[in-house]
């Protein structure tokens, strides 16, 4: 009898289920897909929950949030220790990356250094879009550029993110 993953929770913990979904495991999903505050609070009948991906819309309020605010660490704490992070801001500001961060550590570092160079930042959020394991959050900086940050996540955290400006006409 194989094993169908079903949801997860922020720590990683996998649930499993027999082929066949049964009702009393479709309740379960709802009720952690509720309380988690991950995924759809319904979802439909017959799919099984992504706990990887935390709720959209709460997720990009308290991440613009937590940056209009300066909180490094309460940003950082969404981000695996492996992560992969790429940005046309990182090879500005640390060029020795190429514009690739390897790690949580240098994310620390990288942002840090960002920070400490843009005393006025400040994002607006204009859109959140969800995909596969994937968040994509679109917003307005203190410059009055478009960014959209493309975060993949695994076990609720980001291990992929990708900032993508938006390219104007010169």
């Amino acid at each position: 009898m194989s094993m169908v993953p079903t949801c997860h929770s922020r720590l990683g913990e996998r649930s499993g289920e027999p082929d066949g979904v049964s009702l009393a495991g479709l309740l379960r999903r709802r009720w952690m897909t509720a309380s988690l505050g991950h995924c759809d609070a319904q979802p439909a009948m017959g799919t099984l929950c992504d706990m990887s991906t935390p709720e959209p819309r709460r997720f990009a309020e308290q991440w613009i949030s937590n940056w209009n605010i300066r909180n490094l660490e309460a940003v950082l704490a969404d981000y695996a220790e492996n992560v992969i992070f790429t940005s046309p801001t990182a090879r500005k500001v640390v060029p020795q990356t190429g514009g690739t961060v390897h790690g949580k550590d240098a994310l620390r570092r990288y942002w840090t250094l960002a920070l400490f160079g843009n005393q006025d930042l400040h994002f607006d959020l204009l859109g959140v879009y969800a995909g596969v394991d994937t968040l994509a959050l679109h917003y307005r900086n203190q410059q009055g550029s478009l960014v959209v940050e493309v975060l993949t996540f695994e076990d609720g955290l980001v291990t992929v993110g990708h900032a993508t400006h938006l390219q104007t006409d010169a």
